[in-house]
């Protein structure tokens, strides 16, 4: 009896060390393979992923981020406009700004949950909500 325990509690760390094992390999997989150059363009806010537009308390409706090939990047968040850098590493998106009424450089860390070529959904570390913005289409000229 006493040996069936001790298997049984084995198969049981196993299979959780198992599990444990596959989904951080796969949150690892997911980290590399944000492809950074897919969030170059200006993208449009558009909702709060499960609550909609402006279900969000104190999400401002019209924010934007604009985004170039060398760093540098334009966060637009109603009248206010400012301008920093930014960088990518695994999915996490780093944004360094000045803003209007700050007195020093603002850094934000986000996580990058989605980038496909027309759709960015972005989780600040407060508030923790999923913000989803659509990319703006260039005009032809």
């Amino acid at each position: 009896m006493i040996a069936h325990r001790r298997i049984w509690a084995a198969a049981l760390v196993l299979g959780v060390m198992g599990y444990a094992i596959l989904f951080a390999g796969r949150d690892a997989a997911r980290a590399a393979d944000v492809d950074a150059s897919k969030l170059v363009g200006k993208w449009v806010f558009t909702n709060v992923v499960g609550v909609g537009k402006g279900g969000g308390g104190d999400i401002v409706q019209y924010q934007a981020y604009e985004f170039t090939q060398k760093g540098a990047m334009t966060r637009t968040v109603g009248r206010d406009s400012y301008k920093g850098t930014y960088k990518v590493k695994g999915d996490k998106l780093t944004l360094r700004f000045s803003a209007p009424r700050a007195k020093s450089v603002v850094t934000e860390i986000m996580t990058i949950k989605k980038l496909e070529d027309d759709v960015l959904v972005i989780v600040p570390e407060k508030p923790k909500l999923e913000l989803e913005f659509k990319k703006e289409k260039k005009e032809k000229k």
